[in-house]
């Protein structure tokens, strides 16, 4: 009704919509939910209810740089690492145990580190020198334990052949490791064991080490190698002396042709 008027309710109660208690009527509250409420009982909204709008955050920083990236660290290598392996060959056989390398990559050689933070050559080793073997380019390595045992194969294998790869004589042929592994060619073959009644291999597989295999007449030369996983080997640019002397010295590091010289 029009000019209306409402007790102030100085002396009244209200019954709380939320307690059901009765509390002075001029201390009650309407809450956001539209519930009467006494002051003592109000909840605010809860800001999660209706969020207030932000605008998106800057994603790019004014003066950004580039994350360094790490150098690869050299890995080092025993006393004595390198072993070369025919008088008048620059073949040098390597041993580093879980190398991790690729046939193919590029491997560089250093002595004992500096003061200055560079690296000495190596000891000379066989009628090769320490800066022949620590030359800054480094070399190319293939994988194994190059060695000078070698045989033939009795019969024509195909790209596939598994069974029936017969040894002319498997002499001086590792076959007491869990795998063993030959040349031939430049595929490798990995094998279990050799049946010596026939000297044919066991457990073979083919075209391991990311080599491709291929078929190969009777006849073919087949190379023992030693692991292929704790060896590799190089050539390096002057040729042995004697063969099959070990040396190098201590520490010897290979590593990356791009750390510091």
């Amino acid at each position: 009704m029009a000019g209306s008027r409402f007790a102030k309710g100085r002396h009244a109660l209200s019954i709380s919509d939320r307690s059901g208690a009765a509390f002075p009527y001029i201390e009650m509250v309407r809450e956001w939910t539209g519930a009467w409420v006494h002051t003592s009982e109000f909840e605010i909204k809860q800001p999660q209810i209706q969020p207030r709008p932000v605008g998106s955050d800057p994603q790019a920083l004014q003066f950004a740089r580039p994350s360094r990236t790490a150098p690869v660290p050299a890995d080092l290598l025993r006393y004595n690492p390198l072993t070369t392996y025919a008088a008048g060959s620059g073949l040098v056989n390597v041993n580093l145990p879980g190398h991790g390398y690729s046939a193919g990559d590029t491997k560089r050689f250093r002595g004992t580190p500096t003061t200055a933070g560079a690296f000495n050559d190596s000891e000379d080793i066989d009628g090769i020198t320490g800066a022949t073997i620590c030359r800054s380019a480094g070399y190319t390595i293939s994988l194994g334990q190059y060695t000078s045992t070698t045989t033939t194969l009795v019969q024509t294998i195909t790209a596939s052949s598994t069974v029936d790869i017969l040894l002319t004589s498997a002499t001086g042929f590792r076959q007491f490791d869990e795998i063993n592994y030959l040349l031939i060619g430049t595929e490798f073959i990995s094998y279990t064991g050799i049946d010596l009644s026939d000297n044919n291999l066991e457990g073979v597989k083919r075209g391991v080490a990311g080599t491709t295999a291929a078929g190969y007449a009777g006849g073919t030369t087949m190379r023992s190698m030693g692991s292929i996983k704790n060896n590799f080997y190089f050539t390096a640019a002057t040729n042995a002396t004697t063969g099959g002397i070990e040396g190098g010295g201590y520490p010897v590091s290979v590593g990356p042709v791009t750390i510091e010289a």
